[in-house]
Parts: C-alpha cells; structure tokens; sequence
C-alpha cells in the first residue's frame, strides 16, 4: 500500500473539501468501496451549502472499521456546554468571525455530543492539545492518512483566513511530505493541486490560529492494537 498514492478528487464547490479529502483517504484503504458524494456528506453530517466542521464525520468512522485520533485544543463538552461564549473565548478574531458566518449552533452540539458519545465507546480517541510535527510523523509512519484543518489563504501566502482540509498522506523525509489541497472556487482557494510537496513546520504553521493548531484527524482502518 505505501507505493500507492491516494485518488484525487477536485472540490468541485466551496463546501466539499473535507468530503473531498475524506473519499481519498478511504478509498486509498479499501479501494473496492466507491463512496458517493451523498454517502460522504450524510458521514460528514454536512449541511447544504455550508462547510464542514470535523466533530460529525469523527463520531461516524469507527463504526465503519477505522480508527480515528483527533489531535485539537477544542474541549467539546465547554463547547456543547456553551458553545458561543467558548469560541468567542479559545478563537482568534479571524477564526472565530469565520466560524460565525457559517455555524449553526445546534448542529454542531448535536455533531459533538456524538463525537463525545463515540470516545466512550472506545470509537475515537480524543487529545485535547496542540498538534505538532511529530505528531505528522508518527501517524504517517503507523499506517494513518491524516486529515489536517488548515488556513488555505496562508496555504497559498494570502492575507486573510479561509478555513480548508487537506490531506497529508506521506513522509518523503523527516522534515518533507506530500500532500492533496483539493483546492475551491474562489481566490483564497485556488484550483488546488493533488501530490503537493510541503515542509512539515510551514504545513504546521498554516494550521495555526492565534496559539493554537487548528483539526489533526489521523484515520487507518481499524487494528488489533493502537499504537
């Protein structure tokens, strides 16, 4: 399998980029399932004509024969507590503005509460802190793809601040990886680009809102023992 690289899938809208990046990765394990875009956004828990936050697809996998590690400074049970007021507190300005325009609330409690129910039935594994280089490193070299929430508009050295997921599948060094940006349709997500090379610390860097790296979700189908 590690000669193999990921199918690529363009984000054919401004709302796909984390089904697009989500198809590839499970596609690149079990090759014989094809998902449809229906299938990934009901997985996804997505709502028409909006992005995707990472809580529900999380909640879905184990149950599909995966194992899931989210790596995030965001405490979901403040959040489902009071959800506003944590953002407004644990947000820099730019993301927490960005979220406002495209959050529904409820939604996203209800996504959260699921992924909170998941982590008790031993379906995700949950680490509230920042993620790091080494974190790519070792879920790369233990058989993960890792999905990572990043600022597009720095990915391709914009001003501004553009929430996006891309797909990290391979360690060429340890400092080096390839990547798929399945890009967007508008200026701060250009057409995107699939086998990208990228340094670690500046893919790092542009998943960093104020003090804290922005979603690390490392997925691998299910194994007899996490390392």
């Amino acid at each position: 399998m590690e000669n193999r690289t990921p199918p690529y899938y363009q984000n054919f809208s401004n709302s796909h980029c984390l089904q697009c990046s989500l198809r590839s990765a499970l596609e690149y394990f079990k090759p014989e399932k094809l998902w449809t875009w229906k299938e990934l956004e009901d997985v996804s828990f997505k709502r028409e004509g909006h992005g995707t936050w990472h809580m529900g697809f999380l909640s879905q996998l184990g149950k599909h024969g995966y194992d899931v590690v989210c790596i995030e400074d965001f405490n979901l049970k403040e959040f489902v507590a009071s959800p506003s007021e944590y953002m407004k507190t644990t947000q820099s300005p730019e993301s927490f503005e960005y979220a406002m325009q495209d959050m529904d609330i409820a939604h996203e409690v209800k996504c959260s509460k699921l992924l909170l129910e998941a982590e008790e039935q031993g379906l995700a594994e949950l680490h509230y802190r920042n993620s790091t280089a080494e974190d790519v490193r070792h879920y790369l070299k233990n058989g993960y793809l890792i999905v990572l929430n990043v600022n597009s508009s720095a990915l391709w050295r914009h001003e501004g601040f553009t929430g996006h997921f891309v797909l990290i599948y391979k360690l060429l060094d340890e400092n080096t990886l390839l990547i798929h940006d399945n890009g967007g349709m508008n200026g701060d997500q250009p057409t995107g680009m699939n086998a990208m090379k990228m340094e670690i610390d500046f893919l790092i860097r542009c998943g960093t809102s104020g003090d804290k790296t922005t979603g690390f979700y490392a997925i691998r189908p299910k194994q007899t023992k996490n390392k």
